[in-house]
């Protein structure tokens, strides 16, 4: 697999979306749903990134939705890639971004949780 990180192509799509996430995460949402913004990567690289990037600004905007959307891509992946570990701590860092969009302040819903769990 290319360093993503450091493909030309990569920091051009990443500085657009992201400068666009600073004004309107929303817009920049939309935009990274879209198919063609990543298409130059190549199917494997262009999902990687268009999941951390739904994780990432869909947390910044606290839209469950998207965040969720990464976090189904990234279970994907993981199932193809197994033992890509990277894969895996960004699935686990959209998970924690799943749970802060869930967080309840009241001590009954985490004993909901826990008596669910018994269960």
């Amino acid at each position: 697999m290319t360093d993503t990180r450091r493909h030309p192509i990569f920091e051009e799509i990443g500085a657009r979306l992201y400068s666009l996430a600073d004004k309107d995460p929303h817009l920049a949402i939309a935009e990274g749903r879209n198919s063609k913004t990543w298409s130059q990567l190549g199917d494997l690289n262009s999902r990687i990134l268009k999941s951390a990037f739904l994780i990432d600004v869909g947390s910044r905007a606290h839209d469950e939705h998207t965040i969720s959307e990464g976090c189904d891509l990234l279970r994907e992946l993981t199932a193809r890639l197994p033992d890509r570990h990277d894969l895996l701590y960004n699935l686990g860092n959209g998970l924690i971004a799943q749970a802060d969009e869930n967080a309840e302040d009241s001590p009954e819903w985490y004993l909901a949780c826990f008596m669910h769990k018994l269960t």
